[in-house]
């Protein structure tokens, strides 16, 4: 199992220290998400000084802000605004009663970290393939930050999370797949969710983020999907498994879960950027979606 953190968790990374300094996109992450990047990325030793450098540049963010605009039909920006959701909602689930959060392809997101940091009274799970030392920065502490290597293009990891002492099937649990789906052959898929439901019967709740299927078959990637495809193949990360908005609901039911009403970019927008008029003129993004699936709520509230 390579221990290299992928391009694409890189990439993330990069644009989450470009927040910190980018004054278009300062105000959309939460306070101290960067600098959280920063400590864990620093503390891993995956970045030159010199690449810290360069985030901070106010010709590189006019650049990258150009091409994502131009070429990308602004898949960074939305990027960005997908951390800002999925930390939100989880957030929210916490607020509701969940106690457990399990990130499934962590990589090197810094969110974890400051989940457990931030809720010392719940506890959290990153699996990933890539085998990464607990983050020691913050003030997450052993008993509640735990961190799984395992494939997730197989369910063997649920084993040994099943097996760990501070799990509880019976606690409402948040699991979080932020731009992982998409890696993962259809099969592989639908048995993940299926692991999830069975780990935790009746108190979960899933969110993660998905392509959309071309005329052809394939996963869309905005204007230049073949390129795109290409590329992240050419670097052992091909682009598997997508399908439609308007099949989602249907996919999950076929899953035993439930579907909540999956926001679109417009959505996004109307939480995050309306209030700013720099950004009434951009182009929306139409390349990745979100969902939330819950289990069914048949037998919900047998458990304390």
């Amino acid at each position: 199992m390579p221990n290299r953190p992928s391009r694409t968790s890189q990439k993330l990374a990069g644009l989450i220290l470009m927040t910190d300094t980018y004054a278009k996109w300062s105000w959309i992450l939460s306070e101290n998400v960067a600098e959280a990047q920063r400590r864990r990325l620093a503390e891993l030793n995956l970045y030159p000084r010199l690449r810290f450098r360069l985030y901070e540049q106010g010709w590189f963010h006019r650049i990258i802000s150009l091409l994502d605009r131009v070429f990308l039909q602004s898949q960074l920006v939305y990027m960005v605004l997908r951390k800002r959701f999925f930390e939100d909602r989880i957030q929210a689930e916490l607020e509701q009663g969940a106690t457990q959060v399990v990130i499934l392809g962590a990589g090197l997101d810094p969110g974890g970290i400051r989940l457990a940091g931030n809720h010392p009274e719940i506890r959290v799970w990153e699996i990933d393939r890539v085998s990464l030392p607990i983050s020691q920065s913050g003030n997450a502490n052993p008993e509640n930050l735990h961190r799984i290597t395992a494939n997730l293009a197989d369910t063997t990891w649920t084993t040994q999370l099943q097996s760990h002492p501070y799990w509880q099937s019976t606690a409402k649990t948040v699991f979080a797949a932020e731009g992982l789906l998409m890696y993962l052959e259809a099969d592989a898929v639908r048995r993940l969710i299926g692991a999830l439901k069975q780990m935790t019967p009746d108190r979960g709740s899933f969110y993660f983020s998905f392509l959309r299927t071309s005329a052809w078959g394939k996963p869309r990637y905005g204007n230049f999907s073949p390129l795109v495809r290409l590329g992240l193949s050419l670097v052992g990360e091909p682009l598997r498994w997508s399908i439609n908005p308007e099949e989602i609901s249907t996919f999950l039911g076929q899953e035993g879960l439930t579907s909540e009403r999956t926001p679109d970019e417009a959505d996004l927008y109307q939480l995050y950027l309306s209030t700013h008029p720099i950004w009434r003129n951009h182009p929306k993004p139409t390349i990745e979606f979100l969902a939330h699936a819950k289990w069914p709520k048949s037998d919900a509230g047998q458990h304390p």
